[in-house]
């Protein structure tokens, strides 16, 4: 039951992750300019390992330090979640509203899309591998990783499997597309790249701010309670 509940809130989690949009943009742009589906499982490869060090971290390695081991997912540890994804969801507002007052906007990401289109297999690696590693995803997986801090390891690696699995799935599935479609699936592919580029960042904005809004209220409802 424990594992049941700890997978269903770690999925919530990993949705959010994998429907932020840079990384998925970042696997267009990969497979599109390189046409070649391995890359951009390279892309997918490495963002899931990136994911997997820092949940591991979290999960394991607090569990050797009696401050965190005993710092559980209650009200506070919700607001301070909360309170971060409402932030980085207000820089990242900020940084579009101001790339977009300079007129940048559609440039930065053709420059962008241009440049990972360039990349080889252990170039798309790492680029994957430091997604992870953006604010908002470390937040989520920290968030993800405390919900398995009562199951036993081996529970606690099946939910770290599932958790990166759905988190990288945005990523890998066009380029599982491409490999099954080919030529076929490369005008819906640019189609959904070029929609990212004009409204991707505000996507991330609102599914960050909804889902900070959304454990900001769950953890005062709890302290308070």
């Amino acid at each position: 039951m424990e594992t049941a509940v700890a997978a269903a809130l770690t999925t919530g989690y990993a949705l959010v992750v994998a429907f932020t949009t840079m990384p998925v943009l970042s696997g267009l742009g990969v497979l599109l300019g390189t046409r070649r589906a391995s890359r951009g499982m390279w892309l997918a490869i490495g963002y899931a390992a990136g994911l997997a060090i820092v949940f591991a971290l979290v999960t394991f390695g607090a569990a050797q330090f009696t401050p965190i081991r005993r710092f559980r997912p209650g009200g506070l540890f919700y607001v301070i979640c909360g309170l971060m994804l409402i932030a980085i969801a207000l820089v990242w507002w900020i940084w579009d509203r101001g790339r977009a007052a300079r007129g940048r906007g559609s440039t930065s990401h053709s420059k962008f899309l241009d440049w990972v289109g360039t990349l080889g297999p252990l170039s798309c690696g790492m680029v994957g591998f430091q997604f992870a590693f953006h604010p908002e995803n470390l937040v989520l997986t920290i968030a993800a990783s405390r919900q398995v801090a009562d199951l036993d390891p081996v529970q606690a690696l099946v939910v770290l499997v599932w958790f990166c699995a759905v988190g990288v799935s945005t990523v890998a599935i066009p380029s599982l597309m491409y490999a099954r479609s080919g030529e076929r699936a490369l005008a819906r592919l640019e189609s959904v790249r070029d929609w990212l580029a004009t409204n991707g960042t505000m996507i991330t904005v609102v599914l960050l701010l909804g889902v900070g809004v959304l454990m900001l209220g769950v953890g005062l409802w709890m302290e308070f309670t």
